[in-house]
């Protein structure tokens, strides 16, 4: 007869059967199978693993402003054109450099793109109306680009007289260029992915009051994170920007900034001279660490040059490939490093060196250093970063992975077992 105690036995044993024995239709069925908490687990890791962390350093650019064919050097290219054929990750359009514009209803801003576009808006003069560009930044999202709207400029009429203005000028930007309503829309209805605060002038009142305005308005928007990048000069801190004194943008809201594109150039702190700019930088990078120490939360620091000889006001200021990385090399390890930004676009692309432009020579060393040594950023909830080696992300990527397949596998094979049981024992027993 047979032996009753090994029924038992396979029952005991289940989970432990042979992998060989599983067939591909059963497997696909206990991945149909699977609760709605694995599921969500599952999409959970992609994200995190795939779609929130940021694993190297980003490439920055302006755009807008054609000072390259102002200087009788070939025209800006198209924004759309940077987009698909350069390797840059952000790019700011430049500039909204008139925060209350007289000459327009209801004072709206003025919004000057050079001579990329010069259609305005009945009653809005110096509001241009640019559904091309519009488009063109569709394009540039799709390739995932984030395209921000530059505020103010080395030159403009910008800054606010009180806390109402500011609040006032912030529901107009996310009405205008971000995820509100307006019945003139410059860039075609298109939500823009941020605001940029060039301020080099002016005032340095109510602008936390702005930012503060701003991100009540952006987080009604559950489907996308808008960022707040700043442009401070290198001497640290910024004059206008700060963040030495109160009153100043860095100093009452720091924590509001994502990126900080601090230009290493037009001063002493500049690139080409160590002396002045590793004192300066460093005073950049621990801004950046006690922001996050202390609101969870804080900037990463882009390092700013020109990407041309003629891009600064001397051209001492320019840095070439080499010597950029010779720098580069130095601070790349530092957690609070977020990148390279260039001024401007149009510069870029009349520096051609051995038949590459300036900023893909640039981003051939931001792509090419091992996993050891990049530093990744992952969003936490509710706020905050942690910082991690990119080596580390990859190990835990398969750890998870495999506890996942494991799982999946074991599953199978009990579902294999107990259904090869439940034959057993209907079986007729022989004696």
């Amino acid at each position: 007869m047979r032996n009753l105690n090994l029924k038992k036995s396979r029952k005991e044993n289940i989970g432990y059967a042979k992998l060989k024995n599983i067939d591909l239709h059963e497997l696909t069925l206990v991945f149909k199978d699977q609760s709605r908490y694995k599921e969500m687990f599952i999409k959970l890791v992609l994200i995190l693993l795939i779609g929130s962390i940021q694993c190297r350093h980003q490439l920055a650019v302006y755009w807008g402003q054609d000072p390259a064919g102002g200087l009788r050097l070939l025209l800006e290219k198209s924004l759309s054109d940077y987009c698909v054929n350069y390797h840059y990750d952000i790019i700011p359009v430049a500039f909204l450099d008139i925060f209350f514009d007289r000459n327009n209803k209801n004072n709206y801003p003025g919004l000057n793109l050079a001579n990329h576009c010069n259609t305005t808006f009945n009653g809005y003069p110096d509001l241009l109306n640019c559904t091309d560009i519009g488009d063109q930044i569709k394009t540039c999202q799709q390739f995932g680009k984030k395209i921000l709207i530059s505020l103010g400029g080395a030159a403009g009429l910008y800054g606010f007289q009180s806390s109402a203005q500011a609040v006032q000028f912030a529901t107009t930007i996310w009405n205008l260029f971000l995820g509100g309503d307006s019945a003139v829309k410059p860039f075609k209805g298109v939500s823009l992915d941020g605001v940029d605060l060039d301020i080099e002038a002016g005032s340095t009142n109510y602008y936390a009051d702005f930012i503060r305005t701003l991100q009540s308005l952006t987080v009604t928007d559950v489907d996308k994170k808008y960022l707040v990048t700043g442009a401070p000069q290198c001497p640290y801190p910024d004059v206008v920007m700060g963040p030495g004194t109160k009153g100043t943008v860095l100093y009452d809201i720091p924590e509001a900034f994502d990126y900080l594109f601090v230009q290493f150039y037009n001063n002493y702190c500049y690139l080409g001279d160590v002396t002045q700019f590793n004192p300066s930088i460093q005073s950049w990078f621990q801004f950046a660490k006690d922001t996050k120490s202390k609101h969870g939360k804080g900037p990463s620091i882009f390092i700013g040059l020109p990407a041309h000889p003629k891009a600064s006001s001397q051209a001492r200021y320019y840095q070439t490939p080499e010597q950029v990385q010779q720098i580069y090399e130095t601070v790349k390890s530092n957690p609070n490093l977020g990148g390279i930004m260039l001024w401007d676009a149009s510069f870029d692309s009349n520096n051609v060196i051995n038949g590459e432009h300036y900023s893909t020579l640039i981003s051939q060393f931001l792509l090419k250093d091992p996993p050891e040594v990049i530093i990744c950023t992952i969003p936490l909830p509710g706020g905050g970063e942690l910082f991690v080696s990119k080596l580390w992300i990859m190990v835990i990527a398969v750890l998870v992975t495999t506890i996942v397949l494991i799982g999946i596998l074991i599953k199978c094979c009990r579902k294999k077992q107990v259904k090869e049981t439940e034959i057993e024992m209907d079986e007729p027993m022989l004696l």
